[in-house]
């Protein structure tokens, strides 16, 4: 299978990294059944070629994925790379076109959905006011109610 390596500076949890030095190898894997989310692979040559090397893509498997940990030397010819899937750039096209609708951000609040992490407040306040007339029984008396004022 084809493999591509690169090198990035770029933190893990952005989408668009900055890839360098990229380099096309053929690998196999350790094994048949490989996971293609943390694949373990075998690539011909020795560990200091490879130890430059942070990032890289598996066309086959359509998936872009970081090194877990510094490539391990087999034996003189072999080395290992344990590779874990970047989720962000591999799946970015699904999760740019994805509707949602988001129920807890750290600086936006919906006050229309339940969150039982955010403090509810409730609060009845009563204004009593004396009123210079009296109610008659041949008379229609209007009573207004307005948000604001005194409880803002």
């Amino acid at each position: 299978m084809d493999l591509w390596l690169y090198t990035t500076a770029t933190p893990n949890n952005y989408v668009n990294k900055i890839l360098s030095n990229d380099t096309q190898l053929t690998f196999y894997t350790k094994n048949q059944n490989t996971d293609i989310m943390n694949p373990s692979i075998i690539l011909n040559g020795d560990v200091a070629a490879f130890c430059g090397f942070n990032y890289a893509y598996i066309p086959r498997y359509g998936r872009y994925y970081f090194f877990n940990k510094p490539p391990v030397a087999l034996d003189n010819n072999r080395v290992q790379i344990d590779l874990e899937v970047d989720v962000l750039s591999t799946f970015w096209n699904e999760i740019k076109n994805n509707s949602a609708l988001i129920n807890r951000s750290q600086s936006h609040f919906n006050k229309y959905l339940m969150d039982e992490k955010q403090k509810q407040e409730a609060h009845t306040g009563v204004v009593l006011k004396k009123w210079g007339y009296t109610f008659q029984p041949d008379r229609t008396a209007l009573v207004g109610v307005c948000g604001g004022g005194v409880f803002n």
